[in-house]
């Protein structure tokens, strides 16, 4: 199991716009970017519970040494089929009822539903309390329990299997564990603290990820994510799990072209921001070593359930950026449209 450090975020996105796809009826499509710098960096994180700096609707960041001057790849590039499927997501109609009954599931049965409608809480939908601990539940279907109350540093914790037998336990009780998991992470959640001048931190939980795929690929940001404390204590969960169905097939862009799409992104970073560009990256050093290639699905929700939104491929490319001295910058995740729509 990797390790990654991971923090609870809230993911949900809008795609429109039309090109034209094949398969055994040409259905429009929209491009898998198209809108991205209406939204903000948290949607384009990895893992229902990682978070990562992409800021679409602004420059990516960058050191004052300049634009990327270098690019390495140090990796194998990912075997690319000729043709994949593009799948519509299936969300459910959220309203009060449905709310409610996942607030009985949950055992939030005593507490009064508020609609979310204001600064505080960007995207519709619904919430319960109980204690310390808030249930939301929103329009894109998205299901989040947190604690207000976080944990200080526990004496102890359950080993990571414990933590993944646990985690699972409490999503498969409950009605929430995926069909279609494919990879598991645990991650140990650090707390920092500051005393006056001196820092320290600790380990508070650890999180626990299940990661859902589509015919054998990651489906990009969705996922289960359950943070486990000191004695199995459940402290936050994310659920992001949406149906799909089949929608049409389109060619996919081989992993070098791909590549040489991205690197003239990176010599011409202004593309980077564009309305609907090809390619998203997070951050920009002089010098960028590309150290791991994929081939993922990934798709943008929005609250407004009547616009359809399409689980589409998309090559990631993921490294660590370096100052012209050496020395370590930004790690950075580049993302590039595999769908070859010529």
């Amino acid at each position: 199991m990797k390790k990654c450090r991971i923090v609870f975020i809230l993911l949900s996105l809008l795609v429109i716009g039309s090109i034209t796809v094949t398969g055994c009826a040409s259905k429009p499509l929209p491009p898998v970017f198209e809108g991205a710098h209406l939204y903000h960096d948290h949607y384009f994180s990895r893992s229902t519970a990682a978070y990562t700096c992409i800021t679409p609707g602004h420059q990516p960041h960058a050191y004052e040494e300049g634009w990327p001057s270098e690019v390495n790849l140090n990796t194998d590039l990912p075997d690319a089929p000729a043709k994949l499927t593009v799948y519509k997501i299936i969300r459910p109609v959220v309203d009060e009822d449905y709310a409610r009954d996942i607030a009985q599931r949950l055992d939030y049965n005593e507490n009064l539903i508020e609609t979310m409608d204001n600064s505080s809480y960007p995207h519709n939908g619904y919430r319960f309390f109980k204690g310390t601990k808030a249930l939301l539940i929103y329009e894109d279907g998205t299901v989040s329990i947190s604690d207000t109350d976080f944990p200080m540093k526990p004496s102890s914790l359950p080993t990571d299997q414990e933590c993944i037998n646990i985690a699972r336990e409490w999503l498969e009780s409950h009605g929430f564990y995926p069909e279609n998991v494919i990879d598991v992470e645990t991650s140990p959640i650090i707390i920092h603290v500051a005393q006056g001048l001196t820092f320290s931190k600790f380990t508070a939980a650890t999180g626990i990820t299940f990661r859902i795929g589509i015919d054998g690929y990651e489906l990009y940001g969705m996922g289960a994510c359950v943070l486990v404390g000191e004695g199995g204590e459940i402290i936050k969960v994310m659920i992001k799990t949406p149906e799909f169905e089949k929608y049409s097939t389109v060619s996919v862009q081989q992993p070098e072209a791909a590549l040489s799409n991205f690197r003239g992104y990176l010599d011409n970073p202004q593309q980077f921001w564009a309305d609907t560009p090809e390619c998203l990256i997070d951050n920009l050093s002089p010098i960028m070593s590309i150290d791991s290639a994929s081939l993922m699905y990934f798709c943008m929700l929005n609250d407004d359930i009547t616009q359809p939104t399409y689980a589409q491929p998309v090559y990631f490319f993921e490294g660590q950026g370096y100052k012209e001295d050496g020395s370590e910058a930004y790690s950075f995740t580049g993302r590039v449209d595999a769908v070859d729509s010529f």
